[in-house]
């Protein structure tokens, strides 16, 4: 906030040749990305004196929406130097710091739109790990990554001169829904790690609770599903298993994909348990893995969630057919791929594959050879 409110002082549109030239000469030591838009701009400022592009950028740069990792992108460099015009506010004096500030905020625009696109992952150091397992553990792993490429200087400059950050930003993200959904978890989970969620005890014996049960910890375990977004919040909670736990239990048990048996059982509150830090870590990394996947899917298409144990059938956006799948385990797994379906046959001949004949009908036979 405070980066904000200092900067709305260099609104005012200062279009020097004095910062034009000590821009110039600050830009030689960059990439070659950051001089071809500077050229683009006939070596002017991109930021300085355009106040609604700079006010997007800063919010963009802390919006999770987009930098879900919290990552700096010049954020330390900008605030430096922001804060030293604002100490001494003679602009003409100042050129230096303010061609310092605007290629700042240029690298950062320029970072920004890159993590969008492709996160901070090296996606191609990630592919050769997974092809190692073939030798090294006899794992085969096939994951089919869409490579993408970051966006174009051109695109990144006409999104500046057209002040449509925000809709460039949102038109490279992938899978736009499913990202907002995952970064709405992201949110309730990290307000969780906040408030330091107090864990729920139960024993080996504990049997569960069902719906018109009264205990003391049912008042903990609607308190937990409060933060969680499944529980509304009360001024006080009372200790019986009622209708709108009943609710609640179901959407979180929906969530995490668990039997919907109706009762709180050990696996429930195991998943309650869980450390928040680790719930967080597995939703970034499924907001990673969306940018190597394709950044829309088509009007109708089936999706496996592998995590889930799950198929769906989709439609204008829509799931019309919904069931269980059976998957790979960790030392086999499921490949991750996109194809077009021509045909579906039903009841096809099926060979017994080479893998499944060496790792576990030979063994088996080997013990049990009766």
């Amino acid at each position: 906030m405070r980066i904000i409110l200092i900067l709305t002082l260099l609104y005012t549109a200062i279009w020097s040749t004095q910062l034009d030239n000590q821009l110039f000469i600050n830009i030689q030591n960059e990439t070659k990305q950051v001089k071809s838009i500077y050229k683009m701009n006939a070596n002017h400022p991109l930021w300085i004196g355009h106040a609604k592009n700079l006010n997007i950028l800063t919010e963009a740069l802390q919006n999770p929406y987009y930098n879900y990792k919290e990552k700096r992108f010049e954020q330390d460099t900008i605030e430096q130097y922001t804060y030293l015009l604002s100490d001494n506010m003679d602009l003409n004096q100042n050129s230096n710091d303010l061609a310092k500030l605007d290629i700042a905020l240029t690298k950062s625009y320029i970072e920004l739109a890159n993590f969008i696109v492709k996160s901070d992952i090296d996606w191609d150091k990630v592919s050769q790990k997974l092809s190692e397992l073939k030798e090294s553990k006899d794992i085969k792993a096939n994951w089919e990554m869409v490579k993408k490429n970051p966006p174009s200087t051109e695109e990144l400059f006409n999104a500046l001169t057209n002040e449509k950050i925000n809709e460039f930003f949102n038109s490279i993200t992938p899978l736009p829904k499913r990202h907002a959904q995952l970064i709405d978890s992201l949110n309730i989970y990290k307000q969780m790690q906040i408030k330091k969620i107090t864990r729920i005890p139960y024993t080996k014996n504990f049997k569960g609770f069902k719906y018109g049960d009264t205990d003391p910890k049912i008042v903990d375990i609607k308190k937990r599903l409060v933060i969680s977004g499944d529980y509304p919040k009360e001024n006080s909670y009372s200790d019986e298993f009622d209708n709108k736990l009943k609710y609640a239990l179901y959407n979180y048990k929906r969530r995490f994909n668990l039997e919907q048996n109706g009762i709180i059982d050990k696996i429930t509150i195991y998943y309650m348990n869980k450390p928040i830090d680790l719930l967080v870590r597995s939703i970034i990394t499924n907001l990673d893995k969306l940018k190597v996947f394709k950044n829309r899917f088509p009007k109708e298409y089936i999706l496996v969630n592998i995590p889930a144990f799950s198929m769906d059938y989709y439609k204008n956006n829509q799931s019309i057919l919904h069931m269980s799948a059976v998957i790979g385990r960790a030392q086999r797994p499921t490949p991750i791929f996109h194809s077009y379906m021509t045909y579906l046959e039903l009841n096809p001949n099926w060979n017994i594959p080479e893998n499944l004949v060496r790792r576990d009908l030979i063994p088996t036979l080997m013990e049990e050879p009766d």
